[in-house]
């Protein structure tokens, strides 16, 4: 009756509780990589060996064998980290074979089929969750089900424990079934959580009518960005034309209607021309600021000049209808003549910018151009 108890469930649930704390003990130290140090790595099989003793010596107590002493590695090389879980696996014969022989006086010889035991089960799970992997799962479930049986074997044949059943591997079972029934239930919630953080950073660094990068994004790039002499960007600073004016006429919806618009249209005509790496953002209001690595200045301007015929084509269109055309000016300037200076350029830019407002608007003005 004990056996039917402590093997599907005292033990799993410990298992997973001990798991769960790993898991956060790892995302503590994950938060400052910078500070990893060996003592994180000490800390880390300091926690596993605590862990691995308690779950030894619960398990020989109240069963009098071991059983489950490979799921903590098993589970911490598929579902937390390889490094962190092989590590482990590495450690858990030199762990079990300390732990009997200071508790049972059991020979410390036995360390050494229990290792290669060890480099077999590391093999098995490196083989199976490789980069990519499918079935994740399933194979878990395989791997720690042949383990967990073949384990209990093996130290009951080399260390002589008495498993009075063989119904004990089927409790085993049911026992990886509902560690398995566990890590479903907590990958699910972690998978939840990762996505809820992908759109918040999403929300965070996109603007919600456009849908290009936004202001806050912008302001983050340049910060966290160097100054580079070698760099080679060009900065095109654009505003549309008369923004203000249509406003005031026609209102908030159909302006940004016409950001909307806007944004599609240089987007869509970016991604077909421009093979370089580029990014686009809302600068802020009806003005736009467009970031191209590595390519030349004179093409930028190029592509910039095209982009204006191409738009001229085509009219924006009022909910009632009313086709409205829409032009816009634009600065450039280039980091290769400002030292590679971000914040200079992007001054220059917006001078360029301001220059082509002034000399009437509907123009592209690149002082550093020698086209």
């Amino acid at each position: 009756m004990t056996d039917l108890l402590v093997i599907p469930i005292v033990l799993p649930l410990l298992v997973t509780s001990l798991l769960f704390s790993k898991y956060a003990f790892y995302k503590s130290v994950s938060r400052h990589k910078r500070d990893k140090t060996d003592l994180t790595y000490f800390g880390f099989a300091l926690l596993f060996i605590t862990h691995e003793y308690f779950l030894l010596s619960l398990s020989m107590n109240l069963l009098g064998f071991i059983s489950f002493e490979y799921v903590l590695g098993l589970t911490t090389f598929f579902w937390i980290e390889k490094r962190y879980g092989g590590m482990i696996l590495s450690f858990t014969p030199i762990v079990l074979s300390c732990y009997l022989s200071l508790s049972l006086g059991k020979n410390l010889i036995n360390i050494i089929p229990e290792t290669i035991l060890a480099v077999v089960v590391i093999t098995l799970a490196a083989l199976l969750n490789r980069e990519n992997a499918k079935h994740l799962f399933i194979k878990f479930f395989i791997l720690t089900t042949f383990v967990t049986i073949y384990s209990t074997m093996f130290t009951n044949y080399i260390y002589k424990f008495k498993v009075q059943t063989h119904l004990i591997f089927l409790y085993q079972i049911i026992g990886i079934v509902f560690i398995c029934a566990n890590l479903y239930l907590f990958n699910l919630q972690r998978y939840k959580e990762k996505t809820e953080l992908v759109n918040l950073r999403k929300h965070e660094s996109f603007d919600a009518l456009t849908g290009l990068r936004n202001f806050f994004s912008f302001n983050k790039m340049i910060t966290n960005e160097k100054n580079d002499p070698s760099r080679y960007w060009v900065f095109l600073m654009l505003d549309i034309d008369h923004f203000k004016s249509f406003n005031d006429s026609y209102g908030h919806l159909e302006g940004n209607r016409v950001l909307k618009y806007f944004s599609n249209k240089i987007k869509s005509y970016f991604d077909e021309n421009i093979s370089a790496t580029y990014r686009i953002y809302r600068y802020g209001g009806e003005e736009f600021c467009i970031v191209i690595e590595n390519f030349l200045i004179d093409e930028s301007f190029l592509v910039i000049n095209d982009f204006r015929e191409e738009l001229s084509k085509d009219d924006s269109v009022t909910e009632k209808g009313l086709a409205v055309p829409v032009s816009f000016s634009c600065g450039v300037a280039s980091t290769q003549a400002h030292d590679g200076n971000i914040r200079k350029t992007i001054s220059f830019a917006d001078k360029a910018l301001y220059e082509a407002k002034k000399d009437g608007r509907g123009e592209n003005i690149c002082p550093e151009c020698k086209i």
